[in-house]
């Protein structure tokens, strides 16, 4: 009588989290899909929402090579845990059940269990999703900062750049906007050096 009661109840948490899953993403779904129409309607223009620096996010994947490295391991240690639960599932079966055909263990195994397959099928794109969402709060300063050094390099004039509020490293961008003064002021001074030299050669070949 205990193992038929310890199924019933599994099966019907499997149904609640199915249930939980399914009603999480509709929630993210109707989220972001507000934001997007609300941005072709001009709605929100990209402007603010809770403090000066913290804007719209308007893409998420914005460095394939790290954050589909992420997706990449999130979608195998899935399919490891899957594969892991399935064989160590069978394997009990086939040792404390009774000798059955093969197939009848997997058909058993799918009504008891199928429903929580399903329900972590519907939750991997959700946790994909949050995955890159989160890198997003790592990458991006780090392709801003990157973009900003470059020009910074090449000698053109850098703005002081400003992370989101959320995002990780924010002494980066305070670090960087105080190197980035202080070579600005170099180059003034630089430049001014010349100026007063060229001043000072011309001054000297009138006199001569």
């Amino acid at each position: 009588m205990l193992i038929p009661q310890i199924q019933q109840t599994s099966l019907q948490v499997s149904y609640i989290f199915l249930d939980f899953a399914l009603v999480l993403g509709e929630e993210f779904f109707f989220s972001t899909s507000y934001w997007r129409i609300a941005e072709s309607f001009d709605l929100v223009e990209g402007v603010d929402i809770m403090s000066d620096n913290q804007k719209l996010r308007k893409r998420f994947f914005v460095d394939p090579k790290v954050q589909g490295a992420l997706v990449y391991r999130v979608i195998l240690y899935w399919v490891v845990c899957l594969v892991s639960i399935t064989l160590m599932l069978l394997s009990w079966r086939l040792i404390t059940g009774p000798a059955r055909m093969f197939y009848t263990h997997l058909n058993e195994m799918w009504f008891f269990y199928g429903p929580a397959a399903i329900a972590s099928c519907i939750l991997l794109p959700l946790v994909i999703i949050d995955v890159i969402r989160f890198s997003n709060r790592f990458v991006g300063p780090l392709i801003r900062l990157r973009r900003s050094l470059r020009a910074l390099a090449r000698g053109q004039e850098v703005e002081p750049i400003e992370f989101r509020t959320g995002d990780f490293w924010q002494e980066f961008a305070d670090e960087f906007n105080a190197v980035a003064t202080q070579m600005k002021s170099l180059r003034k001074k630089q430049a001014n050096s010349e100026s007063h030299d060229e001043e000072s050669f011309g001054d000297y070949s009138l006199t001569s």
